[in-house]
C-alpha cells in the first residue's frame, strides 16, 4: 500500500541518511528475517540431530562424559532471540526519532529518550546474558513431538520475560508521550483524538 510513497520519498533518489538506513533495515529485514523463524516453528526436525560436543560434567546421576547437542532447532531458536533483540532495537531508535520530531526537536526530550533506551538496552542485555543459552538446553518431553522441541527452563523463561519487560516499559512511555502531544494538538488540528494518534504513529 505504501510502495509508491516509499519510492518517491526514499529511493528517487536514494537518501543515504541514518533515517534511510533505519527504514530499509526495519522494512526489509522485518520481511526477510522471520523466514528462519518459520522453520523453527513448523519444520519437522529431529530434536537430537546435529553436531555433538562432549564435555565432562560432575552430575550425581552421571559421572561419565556427557553429550551436549547443538541441534538445528536450538540454533534457530537462538537466531530468533538475536533477531528479535536487533529488530526491537531498531524500532526503538525509530520511535525515538519520531517522538523527538513530535516534540519540536527538543534536546531535553531527546536526552530523556536516549537515556530510557540505553537503560532498557542494558536491562535487556543483562537479563539475556545471565540466562542459560538455548544451545545448551536439552529438555526431554514426556510425549512424542515431531516438530522442534523449543522448551525452556523456568529460569530461562523468567529472564526472557525480564528482557521483554524493558521493551514494554519503553513502548508504554512512548505511547503516553504521544498521547499527551495528541491531546494538546487536538485543539489546533481538525480530527478526533483517535485520528491524530493514528497519524502520529502510536498504533
Amino acid at each position: 500500500m505504501t510502495i509508491f510513497s516509499e519510492i518517491e520519498y526514499y529511493w528517487l533518489p536514494a537518501k543515504h541518511s541514518l533515517s534511510f538506513f533505519l527504514f530499509v533495515f526495519n522494512r526489509y529485514i522485518g520481511i526477510l528475517g522471520p523466514i528462519p523463524v518459520f522453520f523453527e516453528y513448523f519444520s519437522e526436525v529431529s530434536e537430537h540431530r546435529s553436531v555433538v560436543v562432549r564435555h565432562r560434567a560432575d552430575i550425581s546421576t552421571r559421572s561419565h562424559s556427557n553429550a551436549m547437542l547443538f541441534d538445528r532447532c536450538r540454533q534457530l531458536q537462538l537466531y530468533h532471540q538475536i533477531f528479535a533483540m536487533l529488530s526491537q532495537a531498531v524500532v526503538a531508535i525509530l520511535l525515538i526519532l519520531r517522538t523527538y520530531a513530535l516534540y519540536n526537536c527538543s534536546k531535553r526530550m531527546l536526552a530523556l529518550l536516549i537515556s530510557m533506551h540505553l537503560g532498557g538496552a542494558i536491562h535487556c542485555l543483562s537479563a539475556v546474558l545471565t540466562s542459560k543459552s538455548p544451545l545448551t538446553t536439552d529438555i526431554q518431553l514426556g510425549f512424542r513431538y515431531s516438530l522442534c522441541n523449543l522448551s525452556l527452563t523456568d529460569d530461562q523463561g523468567v529472564h526472557l520475560a525480564l528482557a521483554w519487560s524493558a521493551m514494554l516499559w519503553f513502548d508504554t512511555i512512548i505511547f503516553l508521550l504521544t498521547l499527551y502531544k495528541a491531546v494538546l494538538m487536538r485543539r489546533e488540528l481538525s480530527g478526533g483524538l483517535l485520528e491524530i494518534l493514528f497519524r502520529d504513529g502510536s498504533w
